[in-house]
């Protein structure tokens, strides 16, 4: 039998959350019996109502999520989700910037293979010479619009697309909120033709615009959501008899 404890252990033992200056809070943020028998995991980018609701109906046992329950931002609604979770007795895990920094399964990564770019290297240090973007190259090159349609199919979603080439070669991923035009800068420095993130604003698409950089916003959740799913299943992969389900989540932003 696994137990939710075994679990949390091997979990723990992936990340080094002290040495990320993350304004999440990282690890478990609500606990189950420790004892009890692990069967299913479930996994969602952030930990909303919607998604809370869904674990309890499909009788999760570890809610595994990327972003926490927004203590700073609603602490009101996050001591009531924290609530609905005690009272079903299921244990919530948080991975947030770790996840993102991570090599092979971390969000840019997983996102990065999804598309077929091959990895060339990291950028966009977070501090502690963590990195959370990834970039590299498409063999063979493709045009914009195949591009496009390929991260359509991937995560379901039509993102915002701003034209800068009509081929794509060189990309640049930085999952989530990666609109910081600092960030573009740096990717373009790389040899980037083409930057793919979750949100941006007025002032990333006239830094692309005016830079002729291709730019892809494919929202928040929808481009983080490959990464904590990669981990939920690399957890259900190591643990005999443990199932990862995914949970529903709108990709609104």
């Amino acid at each position: 039998m696994t137990t939710l404890a075994t679990a949390i252990s091997l979990l723990d033992s992936w990340f080094d959350f002290s040495a990320f200056p993350d304004d999440e809070p990282n690890g478990v943020t609500t606990t189950g019996e420790p004892s009890r028998s692990l069967r299913r995991i479930g996994y969602a980018v952030n930990s909303s109502f919607e998604v809370i609701d869904d674990a309890v109906r499909q009788g999760v046992d570890l809610l595994l999520t990327h972003h926490g329950l927004g203590e700073q931002e609603h602490p009101e609604l996050a001591h009531e989700k924290r609530g609905r979770l005690q009272n079903v007795g299921i244990t919530h895990y948080v991975c947030h910037l770790p996840l993102d920094c991570a090599g092979g399964f971390g969000t840019a990564s997983t996102l990065c293979a999804l598309l077929g770019v091959r990895e060339e290297g990291a950028f966009l240090d977070i501090g502690g010479g963590h990195r959370a973007g990834r970039f590299g190259v498409l063999e063979p090159a493709v045009t914009l619009n195949a591009f496009v349609a390929r991260l359509s199919e991937a995560l379901g979603v039509a993102p915002y697309v701003l034209l800068g080439s009509p081929r794509v070669r060189r990309v640049g991923v930085v999952t989530g909120g990666g609109g910081n035009t600092t960030y573009l800068e740096e990717a373009r420095r790389l040899g980037c033709d083409t930057y793919v993130t979750g949100e941006g604003s007025l002032y990333t698409k006239l830094y692309a615009r005016e830079t002729g950089l291709n730019l892809l916003l494919a929202t928040h959740t929808a481009s983080e959501r490959p990464g904590i799913e990669a981990l939920a299943k690399r957890l259900a992969g190591a643990l005999p008899g443990v199932e990862a389900v995914g949970l529903r989540e709108t990709p609104f932003e």
